[in-house]
């Protein structure tokens, strides 16, 4: 295939989450590159970036750092004078863009291309420099989802353990109290980039903050007798008002589109939402009524 023949394949938008590699050059040309070639005077650097890839394993439980990261698209076009983005941008051939790269990369068959981005959607195109790209680059990339960029719409649907306390109202010194928590597996589904991705979750343990320097584990069995098999249990020495927290360790497991599953059993730590607990003191009295 020509390189006239290859540009024209080339010359295509791309939606990507993050470049492929690719041989950047900085700003420094300072020629014309008209239809019909030019001149070519000045200096310019390339260097081959890597592309970013995410470490599909997780160190601990993961908590979004911030808002989601953009999706951009991206166009490339030859380097020619009367070429730019779309919907007006052509994206003629012209001599400059077929031969600067030919000192410049090892790949002969390298075009010198625009590179065009802007967020999507809604975006407006902002020049993102020159490059010179291969034939052997995709002329066409669907958007990526990433790992990361489900987890992020996982942990706002993620559930959270709802902590119930019985008796509920009011509780008494030495005398204990059951606790369970309503932590129940769920699948949801998240939208990303046109994906609809079913993300199945798992509650593997729940650990309970009784508010008084005591803990304990287990999702708990609801109207549980005193002793019973799997029973959350505990009673409080002194009288005062404690504020009772459970969390819930949520495995994930999805299929990313187009990729591997993925599956995560300590992905999230949720806390639910914290309830008050009451606890007095009962106090017997001895008088001489008979």
């Amino acid at each position: 295939m020509t390189k006239f023949a290859t540009a024209l394949l080339l010359a295509l938008g791309v939606l990507v989450m993050a470049p492929a590699t690719a041989y950047a050059c900085d700003d420094s040309f300072t020629g014309s590159l008209g239809q019909t070639g030019g001149n070519f005077g000045g200096t310019q650097e390339c260097v081959e970036e890597e592309e970013e890839v995410l470490d599909p394993e997780l160190d601990g439980p993961y908590v979004p750092t911030g808002p989601p990261p953009p999706v951009y698209e991206d166009y490339w076009t030859p380097a020619c004078s009367a070429n730019g983005p779309p919907p007006g941008g052509a994206d003629a051939m012209c001599m400059g863009a077929a031969t600067i790269c030919d000192t410049r990369t090892d790949d002969p068959t390298a075009i010198f291309m625009q590179h065009w981005r802007r967020q999507v959607p809604g975006g407006t195109w902002e020049s993102a420099g020159n490059e010179c790209r291969g034939a052997d680059e995709p002329a066409n990339e669907e958007p990526e989802v990433t790992q990361e960029m489900v987890l992020d719409e996982a942990y706002a649907a993620a559930p959270r353990p709802n902590a119930q306390v019985q008796p509920g109202t009011r509780s008494y010194v030495n005398v204990p109290n059951n606790y369970y928590a309503d932590a129940a597996d769920d699948t949801v589904t998240v939208n990303l980039l046109g994906h609809q991705i079913p993300v199945r979750f798992t509650v593997t343990r729940v650990s309970w903050d009784f508010g008084d320097a005591a803990s304990g584990t287990g999702k708990g069995v609801k109207d549980a007798d005193v002793g019973s098999a799997g029973a959350v249990e505990h009673a409080y020495t002194q009288q005062g008002s404690y504020t009772i927290t459970a969390t819930s360790q949520v495995g994930i497991s999805f299929t990313l589109p187009g990729g591997p599953a993925v599956d995560l059993p300590t992905a999230f730590s949720m806390e639910g939402e914290a309830v008050e607990l009451p606890v007095g003191e009962i106090q017997t009295r001895v008088d001489n009524t008979n």
